[in-house]
């Protein structure tokens, strides 16, 4: 069984899948690199100030999994709104 959170909604991670599938490359190299320096560990709690649609909230709750936890923040109710559809 693979070591990746649950969330409540049963549709998150839509929006993410489609924008992570239509990332130009170099912006998805940066996030890698991103991903990498921000290095977190299973279990850790991390704020995702910004989060938008969740390019970068997704493969960082897979990295704190199902012990950690990930709180989004954005300052837009309609990009929020799209992160959980």
């Amino acid at each position: 069984m693979e070591d990746t959170p649950e969330f409540d909604h049963p549709s998150r991670g839509k929006n993410y899948k489609k924008a992570n599938k239509e990332m130009p490359s170099a912006r998805k190299k940066e996030i890698d690199l991103m991903l990498k320096k921000i290095s977190a560990k299973k279990g850790e709690v991390i704020v995702d100030f910004g989060c938008g649609n969740g390019v970068i909230t997704y493969p960082l709750a897979k990295q704190v999994g199902t012990t950690g936890k990930i709180v989004a923040l954005d300052n837009s109710t309609e990009i929020l709104s799209d992160f959980i559809e």
